[in-house]
């Protein structure tokens, strides 16, 4: 399960039609010598408003139509989009104490439809993701925003309520600005037309949504960053990832996005198609237990997991470029860190594969060989269970290469997968992970873009899931470390990104060290293109329409 941060989507698709615009062959479009592209999509979006989806699928569309003030660029590098510039307390742009951001717009950018971007859709975008009406999602995100007022037609300041360390978050990808010319006069968003057919700063606009088939945008002339070269773009969507890949190899579209690693090499051998391919933010790991199983406050540790040099032991004894090569078709690389690529990433090595170092620190552990080859210690053999999400081929594959080299230095691993909604399910759901109930549970994390987002919430330990918070809390490893701890609370509160960047630094490299989590592989973003498709690129933070205004048709 790839997860995206604090979003879970449920989705029912269902059977794409066999006719429609979305069948239109590449090059042909609604008018004389207007051009097309058809992108399959492996699932329907549930809205077309972004402040209402966690759906990658649904990002992949309304990337086309919005903007955000800024913007992350492949680098991992804040670029402004609508802004004239990004705000930092450097440029005068964040006041000194951090709690007032002035934002001046980029001029002369105009909606869709022609009307001026002004900073009052700015603020009403804000209202609308607060009115308590709307089931938007951000609330607690947009709600450290105490105000903003309206400068002129181009300023604006957002008044903080605290220094909000990851600011930069607001009104960037993958939500954007909404136009409050067409939704400002509506009681609530939920149900607006303007969902399915919404329209916005962006490069193209929604002409048509058939459910269960595509949904057709046309390119908007006056976008601010040149007309698009495409005339219009077609996502087709298809049930299931089977078809979407038949589509391909009927070339019956034009480019097919979230792809599998293994995908990649049979994209490979079509001719006429090429797979693009990039190492994203998001990586498979093994969370590892630190507290006893029927401790979910983390007070009575690990009988096991409990000791650093087991988890070392553990971390050393796996190849993980093995499982690189021989499962993901060396389509990605081995995972190191919270943060594999861009600014926040720590440079840090992949560990290395030993497992005569992994013998000598059980043996220092105190785990001695015993019947069978396991290890044992006071009476206890070092036996674990590893859970992850059941029908997943390629977990299954990579844990059984894990449980053979395991139990080749004296561990015995059990497999007990289990279906996504017990792993992960909520506090309230019992499930295994926000109850501590597992030993080892192995599954997808895709980090925010800032740091706060995600290594707050994962290591800090205020974060750990407890009857006192109501499991309010992503710490599920139940890890405690008080530097660790003082070093994310020093970061959460300055503004200045190099002594933010040295903090994150630190933790995690405490992290490799204490090993609370054994990063496995970072998973890669895959696509299929069609050749005379040009100017696609993969990007490790956002999906492949991010540059669609420039892609053309050989």
């Amino acid at each position: 399960m790839r997860r995206v941060p604090s979003v879970i989507g449920v989705l029912l698709i269902v059977l794409v039609t066999a006719c429609g615009p979305g069948d239109s062959k590449p090059g042909a479009g609604a008018g004389s010598g207007s051009s097309q592209v058809r992108i399959t999509l492996s699932q329907e979006p549930d809205t077309l408003n972004p402040y209402y989806t966690g759906l990658r699928a649904a990002y992949t569309v309304t990337q086309t139509i919005y903007n955000g003030l800024w913007v992350v660029d492949p680098n991992g590098e804040f670029q402004p989009e609508l802004a004239a510039d990004v705000p930092t307390i450097r440029n005068g742009g964040v006041s000194p104490d951090g709690k007032t951001i002035t934002v001046k717009l980029r001029p002369g950018v105009k909606w869709a439809d022609g009307q001026p971007l002004t900073a009052a859709d700015v603020q009403f975008t804000w209202e609308a993701v607060m009115n308590p009406r709307n089931t938007t999602l951000g609330k607690s995100t947009y709600g450290k925003i105490q105000t903003i007022n309206v400068q002129d037609e181009l300023t604006l300041q957002i008044q903080m309520a605290d220094v909000f360390s990851d600011y930069l978050i607001l009104f960037s990808y993958p939500q954007g600005i909404l136009p409050r010319h067409a939704l400002g006069g509506l009681d609530e968003l939920n149900r607006a037309e303007f969902n399915r057919k919404p329209f916005g700063t962006g490069p193209f606009r929604v002409t048509e949504w058939a459910a269960a088939s595509h949904i057709a945008l046309e390119a908007i002339p006056n976008y601010f960053q040149g007309r698009p070269k495409l005339d219009r773009v077609i996502f087709r969507i298809a049930p299931d990832k089977n078809t979407q890949l038949a589509q391909v190899r009927a070339n019956e579209t034009d480019v097919a996005v979230d792809l599998a690693e293994g995908d990649a090499v049979e994209i490979e051998k079509l001719n006429g198609w090429a797979p693009t391919s990039v190492a994203g933010l998001s990586s498979d790991r093994l969370f590892l237990n630190l507290a006893d199983r029927g401790s979910p406050d983390g007070l009575r540790p690990h009988p096991i997991l409990g000791d650093k040099r087991v988890r070392r032991a553990l971390q050393a004894a796996i190849d993980k470029q093995q499982i690189v090569d021989r499962v993901l078709f060396g389509k990605t690389r081995v995972a190191s860190s919270e943060y594999p690529v861009g600014m926040w990433a720590p440079n840090l090595p992949p560990s290395s594969y030993d497992p005569e170092a992994a013998k000598r620190l059980l043996d220092e552990a105190g785990w001695r060989p015993g019947s069978g080859g396991i290890r044992g210690k006071d009476g206890r053999p070092l036996k674990l269970t590893i859970n992850s999400t059941s029908g997943n081929r390629l977990r299954e594959d990579v844990e059984q290469l894990i449980q053979a080299s395991w139990k080749a230095i004296g561990v015995d691993l059990e497999i007990k997968n289990v279906a996504a909604a017990v792993l992960v399910g909520e506090w309230s759901a019992n499930g295994l992970v926000a109850r501590g109930d597992f030993d080892i549970a192995y599954f997808g994390f895709t980090p925010s873009i800032d740091p706060h987002s995600s290594i707050a919430v994962q290591f800090d330990a205020k974060e750990i899931p407890r009857e006192e918070n109501q499991g309010d809390g992503s710490n599920y490893m139940r890890y405690k470390d008080p530097q660790v701890d003082s070093w994310i609370r020093e970061a959460d509160t300055t503004l200045d990104s190099a002594t933010r960047k040295q903090l994150y630094e630190n933790v995690m490299r405490k992290l490799a060290e204490d090993v609370p989590i054994i990063y496995l592989y970072n998973r890669a973003n895959v696509e299929a293109v069609n050749r005379r498709v040009q100017g696609p690129r993969s990007h490790p933070f956002r999906w492949l329409t991010w540059n669609i205004h420039e892609w053309t048709l050989a």
